[in-house]
């Protein structure tokens, strides 16, 4: 993601560019999808509000990998002001259909591993297994 924020910044270099680290390290990755979304949206009008007035903002998007683009669907609704704002949301490899099935023994073994002994929320419920 730095790669392509430094590719960004070559073309619209007045851009204001956010590498979220709002749910960095394994003790906010492996929670509640919702709850990651939340910590996201207030990290954003933490940014919004610290470099410019919100009403300066002409356009707010998005580009997430995997788990991020759940993420920032999940802040989305929680952004208020901005969303009138909203001008792109592009994610990459992410499980917008949660991930149920796989024909890779190995995968399907590491999953298991994540959700059971890490005690992964967020696998648990991409593997739609949080809830009967």
């Amino acid at each position: 993601m730095r790669q392509l924020r430094n590719h960004l910044l070559t073309h619209a270099p007045e851009s204001l560019i956010l590498l979220s680290q709002a749910n960095e390290g394994s003790e906010h990755t492996e929670g509640d999808i919702m709850l990651m979304g939340t910590r996201l949206a207030a990290e954003v009008k933490q940014y919004c509000e610290q470099f410019s007035e919100a009403s300066m903002i002409a356009k707010v998007s998005f580009i997430g990998h995997s788990l991020g683009g759940l993420i920032i669907r999940a802040a989305i609704p929680q952004l208020g002001d901005l969303q009138l704002k909203l001008h792109t949301y592009m994610s990459m490899s992410s499980p917008h259909l949660g991930y149920m099935y796989n024909s890779n023994k190995l995968l399907d073994a590491g999953m298991w591993v994540m959700k059971n002994w890490k005690k992964s929320q967020s696998l648990t419920q991409l593997s739609m297994t949080d809830t009967d």
